[in-house]
């Protein structure tokens, strides 16, 4: 699997407001690489997560090729309409912590923002002033961070990354537009090509 990205990760955060959802590698996953609106950015989880099937480390290498372990049910993205969505064990899960840390930001007064940074899921930011409820919120705080840094996480975060990459290059290739202008039919041909390259 060969498939390029480009960036980096994203932390939500605002001036005077908490660290936000998805923890690090996870909010990079979710709101900027798997259903971003552009080519999504350069992403380097590490060199932490093992070999992938072509003996690479796990990862996006310096040319931006994305290397890939043995996909499982926790890490094999889906595409849901004309979406790309991170694996639904992983999503769960995020959304289990999101919504604790959510919880006691609420309930230790802060003010939730909708941060527009351009994808097509907005991330959601805190007004905290001197971050007093963040400080409250440690515990739910530092699970989302711990998740977002695990290897199920990492690899299905790359995984969604390069099936809407491959996706993306299959339409264009056809000359039939993009996910959302794209026919039926081209968009389901497409589907099938970019899954199964991603196994390979």
């Amino acid at each position: 699997m060969t498939s390029k990205i480009q960036g980096g990760r994203r932390r939500t955060l605002m001036a005077t407001a908490a660290a936000l959802i998805l923890g690090t590698a996870a909010a990079f996953a979710i709101g900027g690489l798997a259903n971003a609106g552009g080519p999504p950015e350069r992403v380097t989880p590490g060199a932490d997560l093992g070999l992938a099937r072509d003996g690479h480390p796990i990862g996006v290498d310096q040319t931006g090729a994305v290397h890939l372990p043995e996909l499982t049910a926790g890490t094999r993205p889906v595409i849901v309409g004309r979406r790309i969505e991170i694996a639904p064990a992983v999503r769960r899960r995020v959304d289990v912590l999101n919504a604790a840390f959510s919880r006691c930001m609420a309930a230790n007064g802060a003010q939730e923002r909708k941060l527009d940074i351009g994808g097509s899921e907005p991330l959601i930011g805190w007004a905290d002033p001197g971050l007093a409820a963040q400080k409250k919120c440690r515990e739910p705080l530092g699970e989302s961070e711990a998740f977002a840094e695990t290897r199920e996480l990492r690899v299905a975060a790359l995984a969604a990354a390069a099936l809407r990459i491959g996706l993306s290059r299959c339409l264009e290739g056809r000359g039939a537009g993009d996910l959302d202008s794209a026919a039926e039919g081209d968009f389901v041909a497409c589907s099938a090509v970019a899954s199964s390259a991603i196994e390979r």
